[in-house]
């Protein structure tokens, strides 16, 4: 078997902002994601079964215009105090919905607890600690949202912040990482919709009312 060859061909470089680096600093250490294979509803319960995928496969796709498969990602919704919730502001290094209003969230690796896994982006993003925030092991809802190349299979937790709205402000102002942060009150969502273009849970937050 031959190891080298000579190519008659100019070399197409892909342009992405991301780097092995960058993904290193996101945990995907050995670049396998979690990936939904099969759900079904049995009562109350949704049973699910999960695999991997591998990462730069899914931006490669994405690049190609290629469908990919079931991508499990992870959102946390935040109430702080009462009828308040925390919307972040993606900034231009993401990969998709750049300068978007989201929710903290982001992809699962393999092999890691999506919960633990969102309580450490909470940390990351926000700045606050485990002991600030209370959720249930099970997700309040999950959504199959509907992309332009595949789905996701988004589970959206519920987290109670303990510390008090003026508290959270003083952490999101600290913690800005390149991300806009604000303190949002359930009765200013229908404007926030309206004045707000490029907001990505519309319809979880229209639930949230």
């Amino acid at each position: 078997i031959k190891n080298s060859y000579n190519f008659n061909s100019k070399m197409v470089l892909r342009k992405t902002n991301l780097t092995e680096e960058d993904l290193k600093k996101k945990g995907f250490y050995n670049g396998k994601i979690l990936m939904c294979t099969s759900y079904k509803n049995n009562g109350k319960e949704l049973l699910a079964e999960f695999s991997d995928f591998n990462f730069f496969d899914l931006i490669l796709k994405r690049f190609d215009k290629k469908p990919f498969p079931l991508i499990v990602s992870t959102n946390g919704i935040i109430e702080v105090e009462k009828d308040n919730i925390i919307l972040i502001k993606r900034d231009r290094n993401v990969y998709s919905y750049k300068h978007y209003w989201d929710f903290p969230a982001g992809l699962v690796p393999f092999d890691e607890d999506p919960l633990k896994r969102l309580t450490k982006r909470i940390r990351e993003e926000i700045g606050i600690e485990e002991k600030y925030i209370e959720s249930n092991d099970n997700p309040l809802f999950v959504e199959i949202q509907k992309e332009p190349f595949g789905y996701y299979f988004a589970l959206y937790y519920l987290y109670k912040c303990t510390l008090s709205k003026d508290q959270t402000g003083e952490l999101l102002e600290k913690n800005k990482n390149g991300m806009k942060k604000i303190i949002l009150n359930k009765n200013s969502i229908n404007d926030f919709l309206e004045k707000n273009g490029k907001v990505y849970p519309r319809n979880i937050l229209k639930r949230l009312i």
